[in-house]
């Protein structure tokens, strides 16, 4: 017959636990590979001055395992070099799906200034470090021809200035963008780059003048890494719309200057606005007060409201404007040339247009 006590118990569940963290330190204490967690990934990688090698693993892989005594020579070989790293992605798996992590072990290299790209070359201790070593190398040739400089060096070129355009980190994005029901409008930028530089007088006039009807914002990817890769950023400045739906964001395509990205920002602040969660969304250009008189006006308005009760089940918006009152939107749409009134539908999803 046997009796429970609590003691036994107690003693049983920490030689467990002991057990199961022994599994899943594949780093102990004394190794030179660096030991990441969620925490402290940003500190010791994101703002790292210098190229950061990082292995993603998980206790359990058998390949991780294997891995371990080459991915140590690799952390020896470089000491004073790179950064050799490694981080649990079972523990910390909101830093695995950041990079979008698939498999065990991944291997990705982090250079200051430009997006994170994972290693797929041969996994033995030389070719690793020649990789590496190659990295450090082309890092070093960027900043002696200026086209890269240390973090520290010129992440606060954006905070010297005012702007009334948000600074945004990893820690507020998701709070600020991602749940707003706000338009939002996101230039990510590197604070090395001479486009960057041409565009943030511009950017900051857009910002001020935009102030209480769009929000804009701007990305230091230099600093911020994880954005950057996660919105698949691949070059500076890039400048990306987040609309009502903000799982698909999208690159904005038009002029660099403050007038066009008010120009741009106010309509599709409207449009978004007026069409609402609307699959398709209906404009109509009614023609000029002065041409129509008020009571063609009223007939034209009549027949919409008739047609928006018909259809008032199906996901549609129906939208109207006065003739020329809006020339970029007519620009954009094509409406204009051929008189009025004129309508198009537009797919909010797809943003494709269909005039008549």
């Amino acid at each position: 017959m046997f009796t429970k006590s609590p003691l036994t118990l107690l003693t049983l569940l920490s030689l467990l636990i002991g057990f199961f963290n022994l599994g899943n330190a594949l780093y102990g204490s004394s190794s030179p590979v660096v030991q990441l967690t969620a925490s402290n990934f940003k500190s010791k990688v994101l703002n790292s001055n210098g190229v950061v090698l990082v292995e993603f693993f998980a206790p359990w892989c058998g390949h991780c395992k294997a891995l371990t005594p080459t991915w140590e020579k690799v952390a020896g070989v470089l000491k004073g070099v790179a950064t050799v790293a490694a981080i649990d992605a079972d523990a910390h798996q909101s830093a695995a799906q950041d990079y979008g992590i698939k498999g065990f072990p991944t291997i990705t290299v982090f250079v200051p200034g430009k997006p994170p790209v994972d290693y797929q070359g041969a996994r033995d201790a030389k070719s690793i470090a020649n990789f590496a070593y190659k990295q450090v190398k082309a890092l070093v040739s960027d900043r002696l021809e200026g086209k890269s400089k240390p973090n520290g060096g010129g992440s606060s070129e954006r905070k010297s200035e005012p702007s009334a355009s948000v600074e945004l980190t990893s820690s507020n994005f998701d709070e600020l963008v991602i749940k707003s029901n706000d338009l939002w409008i996101v230039e990510f930028f590197a604070p090395w780059c001479g486009h960057c530089k041409k565009l943030a007088p511009e950017w900051k006039k857009a910002a001020k003048n935009l102030k209480g009807k769009v929000k804009l914002g701007h990305v230091n990817c230099d600093v911020e890494q994880s954005i950057m890769s996660r919105f698949k950023v691949q070059g500076f400045p890039t400048i990306m719309v987040f609309g009502a739906d903000k799982s698909s964001p999208y690159a904005y395509e038009g002029a660099r200057s403050a007038s066009a990205i008010e120009s741009f920002a106010t309509e599709l602040d409207v449009m978004e606005k007026k069409c609402g969660s609307a699959a398709i969304c209906f404009i109509s250009f009614l023609p000029d007060i002065l041409d129509s008189k008020a009571e063609g006006r009223n007939k034209y308005l009549k027949m919409l409201q008739s047609v928006a009760e018909k259809y008032k089940r199906h996901p549609y918006s129906f939208v109207w404007v006065a003739a020329v009152t809006q020339p970029d939107l007519e620009k954009k749409v094509s409406v204009g040339g051929y008189g009025y009134p004129a309508m198009v539908a537009m797919n909010i999803e797809e943003r494709s247009i269909c005039s008549s």
